[in-house]
């Protein structure tokens, strides 16, 4: 009777584990139901995420852009044509003045190879202004400075009114700051220390980038494009969107365009610029933004991703384009590579023939090395003579068969 007491027992426990185990397996199922509607109801609601991220903007989002006085852009390439007014802003212009010799003042190109070209390829354009300053603007006198305001206009360049002590405080940032910072070199460690004398830089530069938008603002119009060159104007699109807030018309046809001609730095480096925000901000208020390489590009994107939260949107050419607060601004990558048609053009000039010339008859039976460089710390011009130098060492008596010139 035990045994079978027993037996009843064990079954009874037996069927009671099998109840509960049943239950919980249907629990389990009931669970990962409700867990895969959730996915689902997550999925629909990332799609739909993705399609604000990633689509065209909405009316209504467009309505809202215009209360807030900023017009979205839409996303697709703009033809330039003999209409549009182009405004071309370079710290420099791409010509420098001397005397002759009846001491009057003439124009001469400059010596930079960038604004050279671009010169050449855009002087015959009628439609384009040239807004900067003069690389010897120290050596001219204020009395002298009207005869060359009027000679620069004659080519349609505009020269930029600024004081010494203002030129002598932004060449102090660009080459003591923003320029090796850029570059991946430590700056003067003097500016970690003295605030004040960063910031009052700073201040210079906010300043410079405000008069050059009052300047311009005498020049814009609706079918007018701004074509800003490389860090000297960071702070020039927003000033310029908050000047024209108020015209509706120029607020929605206003194009910028932004041509980083040095290298942008990686997220570890711009994090340390103390006004990054205030550069990222303004730089997105661009319609188009052009870097030299990808690298540059991928190091832009990633900052104004961790600093301001971008989205990426792609335009129906599959170009690639950063959105910030409902503005796209279309990123593109090239090189500024050499006009072969200027350079066969000089080869065959009688100019060169005749250096040339001259060259080969002085370094008769010779190999010859030639470089064109900046005269700059950043270059490394000792880096490339130390090259060359171990160069004529592995070489041996043969390196007399060589010539180095250095540009």
């Amino acid at each position: 009777n035990i045994n079978k007491i027993k037996e009843i027992i064990n079954k009874k426990e037996g069927k009671k584990s099998k109840m509960l185990k049943n239950a919980e397996e249907n629990k389990d199922k009931e669970n990962k139901k409700i867990e895969q509607s959730l996915i689902k109801e997550a999925d629909l609601e990332n799609d739909e995420l993705h399609d604000l991220n990633y689509a065209s903007v909405s009316e209504e989002k467009k309505e809202i852009s215009k209360k807030n006085n900023t017009e979205n852009f839409p996303i697709k390439m703009i033809d330039i044509s003999d209409e549009d007014e182009i405004l071309m802003c370079s710290f420099y212009l791409p010509l420098n003045i001397k005397k002759n010799e009846n001491e009057d003042y003439i124009l001469i190109p400059t010596n930079d190879p960038l604004y050279r070209t671009l010169y050449r390829i855009t002087k015959d354009k009628k439609n384009i202004k040239w807004f900067g300053s003069l690389k010897n603007e120290k050596n001219i006198s204020n009395n002298d400075r009207e005869k060359i305001k009027i000679l620069l206009e004659d080519k349609n360049m505009y020269l930029l009114d600024i004081d010494k002590d203002l030129y002598c405080k932004l060449i102090e940032l660009f080459e003591g700051v923003i320029d090796p910072l850029f570059h991946y070199v430590s700056p003067d460690p003097s500016f970690k220390v003295d605030m004040t004398r960063y910031i009052s830089l700073w201040n210079a530069y906010k300043e410079y980038n405000e008069y050059l938008c009052k300047i311009l603002m005498n020049y814009i119009n609706i079918k007018s494009i701004i074509y800003l060159h490389d860090y000297h104007f960071y702070l020039v699109p927003n000033k310029l969107y908050s000047m024209v807030k108020h015209n509706q018309d120029l607020l929605s046809n206003l194009s910028i365009g932004l041509f980083m001609h040095s290298p942008f730095p990686s997220f570890d480096v711009f994090k340390s610029v103390t006004f990054r925000d205030d550069i990222l901000k303004s730089i997105l208020k661009c319609r188009v933004l052009g870097f030299h390489t990808f690298d540059s590009s991928r190091n832009f994107l990633e900052s104004s991703k961790k600093l301001l939260s971008i989205n990426l949107v792609s335009t129906n050419e599959g170009e690639l384009a950063a959105n910030y607060l409902e503005f796209n601004t279309l990123i593109r990558v090239k090189n500024v590579s050499p006009e072969i048609s200027l350079l066969e053009k000089d080869i065959n000039s009688e100019e060169f023939k005749n250096y040339y010339n001259d060259l080969i008859s002085k370094y008769k039976n010779k190999k010859i090395f030639a470089s064109a460089d900046h005269m700059k710390f950043l270059v490394s011009i000792k880096n490339k003579l130390e090259g060359y130098r171990k160069f004529l060492r592995e070489l041996g008596c043969k390196g007399k068969n060589y010539v180095f010139l250095l540009y």
